[in-house]
């Protein structure tokens, strides 16, 4: 691929794609020994050990691990203009966390070529977190039946928890690939695209149906984590607890629609904590029709 002879010539311009780019273009952009990008120096990708990308192709964009000046990097191409982007790093750059990665938005930064043309992709850049995502961890101990472990991340978890919902802003897609899990056994969020704040814009994405109480809807709040959270510590305590859990999918052994239908993996959870009223006060919030907010939720946080 032979690109760097246009990249002079091509002003990045106000536009609108028609067309998602495709992943498979942004990684070979990425991988190509052409100059592609205009602001970020010294960037390099990083290979596995088939010498294949690092990466992982998401509905929105590409997301590579990749070496700016020598130093790991989460570089995320996104597939349409982020239109979101510039207000959302600005944001998370004046209310910083240790559990939110600090972003840099550059826009129309990567050149891609398409088939008829090329393109300029919106990129974001993170620090690295080491660690694997909580769902992997969860699967980890549950098929190891590693108690002890599933009772640090059920601790860990709830910390996080409280900790988002004491800061002015939310996560907007809470779930567990969008926990990082690091050596330490410390939670990190990821993937902050969905970020909710009463300042910036509000993203128009819904969240991921295994997580997310069909209530909310387009609704935007400080109650849109709510949910998720609760989702996630009751199956968390379930598996602590459980002798032999089925076969879980997203680190859920009961998902959003399950609760809601009150099927049998929501009914053999609500069995099992019953014992713990802070427990069963969140198992039937997560039964509730009619909200997807649950406002005494730090309160029954605190009593778990």
């Amino acid at each position: 691929m032979v690109i760097i002879h246009i990249f002079a010539e091509l002003k990045p311009q106000k536009y609108i794609m028609l067309h998602p780019l495709a992943g498979v273009c942004i990684i070979s952009a990425i991988t190509s020994s052409d100059k592609v990008v205009k602001n970020i120096k010294n960037l390099a990708p990083t290979y596995d050990i088939y010498r294949r990308p690092k990466h992982h192709t998401g509905r929105n964009g590409v997301l590579l691990k990749v070496l700016i000046n020598g130093k790991e990097h989460a570089l995320k191409c996104y597939k349409q203009p982020f239109e979101r982007g510039e207000a959302l790093c600005a944001y998370v750059k004046t209310h910083p966390s240790d559990r939110l990665p600090s972003p840099t938005f550059y826009p129309q930064e990567l050149l891609v070529p398409t088939i008829k043309d090329v393109e300029w992709a919106d990129v974001c850049t993170y620090s690295w977190v080491d660690g694997y995502s909580l769902d992997t961890e969860i699967k980890r101990c549950v098929y190891n039946r590693d108690t002890d472990a599933l009772i640090r991340l059920a601790e860990e978890f709830k910390a996080l928890s409280l900790d988002i919902l004491n800061s002015p802003w939310r996560h907007g897609d809470l779930k567990t690939e969008n926990v990082m899990v690091t050596p330490e056994g410390k939670m990190q969020l990821v993937d902050i695209d969905a970020l909710w704040a009463p300042t910036i814009p509000p993203c128009k994405e819904i969240g991921t149906p295994n997580f997310t109480h069909p209530m909310r809807g387009t609704n935007r709040d400080e109650h849109i984590d709510d949910y998720p959270i609760a989702l996630i510590l009751a199956n968390l305590h379930f598996l602590t607890l459980s002798d032999s859990p089925d076969i879980i999918i997203k680190g859920l052994h009961f998902t959003a629609s399950e609760a809601l239908d009150k099927q049998p993996p929501y009914q053999q959870v609500v069995e099992v904590l019953a014992h713990n009223k802070a427990l069963s006060e969140l198992c039937r919030a997560l039964a509730d029709p009619t909200t997807y907010k649950i406002p005494n939720l730090k309160e029954i946080l605190n009593n778990v």
